[in-house]
């Protein structure tokens, strides 16, 4: 896993980042108040929007000829977003009393 990533991929790493670690828990959470969930069935669809890309997906991007070492400085940062995604989540859920 690395940090870096070339200039002309920051924007491309920054929509990845975007789109799964905010846009997604987003959808989730506006898509609760339009389908009726159980509390519990809440808190497993935003644990689930909150983690990060699977780090198999670098192997799968190497191996196909993808980009390889961007998926792996997304990867990266994604993981050290999520703690901290994890952490406002959990004071959310414990907030909305879905435990």
């Amino acid at each position: 896993l690395s940090f870096t990533v070339e200039k002309e991929k920051i924007s491309a790493l920054l929509l990845g980042i975007f789109g799964k670690m905010l846009l997604f828990p987003a959808s989730v959470i506006g898509l609760s108040f339009l389908i009726p969930l159980s509390n519990d069935y809440l808190v497993v669809a935003l644990v689930y929007a909150t983690v990060p890309t699977a780090a198999g997906s670098y192997v799968i991007a190497r191996i196909t000829g993808g980009d390889a070492p961007l998926l792996s400085s997304m990867t990266m940062y994604q993981t050290l977003l999520s703690f901290f995604l994890f952490t406002v989540l959990s004071f959310w859920i414990t907030m909305q009393g879905l435990t």
